[in-house]
């Protein structure tokens, strides 16, 4: 069946950047060793991209230290920088823009949202499949519906590129066709074997 959607992932893939990255800056702002934090804290995280609480009860809880209201600033400002739009994958997307509907299907807070919008960085996708705005993340199967159901398409005439593996399971058992994201080069290797560029 013939690819006639491609979706992509945020954070990892269409942006660079990373939550250890950014612990490892918070962890100077809040006076604390970075080895005493454990990054991986998938409950919480599921929270905030669930849009269940925002940036400022999140930092409070990761933490779990009394944070002062220059801390939080400069938390704040620290977060909105840690993730930007590639630029190798700009490209790719630029070139995949002009055969192929494009959607942005990502675990996604409120607040980089804001930033992202502003910044003109969703103006590359025509659809946009958002956690925070729809109260479930990936690898929820009813997410995955629902962003078929924006494309008005069949599982099998879309690809999805993750840089998370159990994301790709989901998209595999609904028929989708899916790629693993390492990096821009290799996507572009994968895509070119695929013929899709």
């Amino acid at each position: 069946m013939k690819i006639r959607a491609i979706l992509l992932d945020a954070g990892g893939v269409f942006f660079k950047g990373s939550l250890d990255n950014f612990v490892k800056k918070a962890s100077k702002i809040l006076k604390i060793k970075f080895e005493t934090i454990k990054s991986e804290k998938t409950l919480l995280n599921n929270k905030l991209v669930g849009g269940k609480i925002g940036v400022r009860k999140y930092f409070r809880e990761y933490f779990n230290i009394y944070i002062s209201n220059e801390q939080m600033k400069k938390l704040i400002k620290l977060w909105n920088r840690t993730w930007i739009a590639d630029k190798e994958m700009i490209k790719i997307v630029k070139i995949l823009k002009r055969k192929y509907t494009l959607a942005l299907f990502s675990n996604l807070d409120k607040n980089n949202d804001k930033i992202y919008r502003k910044k003109g960085w969703y103006d590359y996708f025509d659809h946009l499949i958002l956690s925070f705005e729809l109260g479930l993340i990936k690898p929820s199967k009813k997410i995955f519906k629902i962003a078929l159901k924006k494309l008005k398409l069949k599982s099998n005439n879309c690809l999805f590129i993750d840089d998370q593996k159990d994301n790709l399971v989901i998209a595999k058992k609904l028929g989708m066709k899916s790629l693993l994201f390492k990096n821009p080069q290799k996507l572009k290797k994968d895509l070119e074997a695929m013929k899709i560029i």
